[in-house]
């Protein structure tokens, strides 16, 4: 039983190293994000949970070239379910729908 309470105990302590590491500032409006940023959710719509606001969410970069991105959500919103793409950049559709937020594209 003490290996396990061990092992247990290294494996939260990695898991916070790597969440630390990644420096993901938390938000809940992108206006809390840097100029290059949008806020993105950490609770993305699945079935009947589309419906309740989001919880909060994480600034990241503004989609680069062959970055993923939603065809229909071409603007910064105050929450993002992934970051449109940067200045300059278009969201180009693959013909994949995900299911409740559109059509997949690529940033070019």
């Amino acid at each position: 039983m003490g290996k396990t309470k061990v092992f247990l105990g290294a494996v939260f302590m990695v898991i916070l190293c790597i969440v630390t590491v990644g420096g993901s500032v938390p938000c809940s409006q992108s206006s809390q994000c840097q100029t290059d940023e949008c806020c993105v959710t950490t609770n993305p719509p699945r079935g009947k949970r589309a419906l309740a606001p989001t919880a909060g969410g994480v600034c990241q970069k503004l989609g680069s070239a062959k970055d993923s991105c939603y065809v229909m959500y071409t603007t910064v919103q105050d929450m993002n379910y992934r970051c449109p793409c940067g200045p300059g950049l278009v969201c180009v559709g693959s013909g994949m729908m995900e299911v409740p937020l559109g059509e997949v594209g690529t940033c070019s």
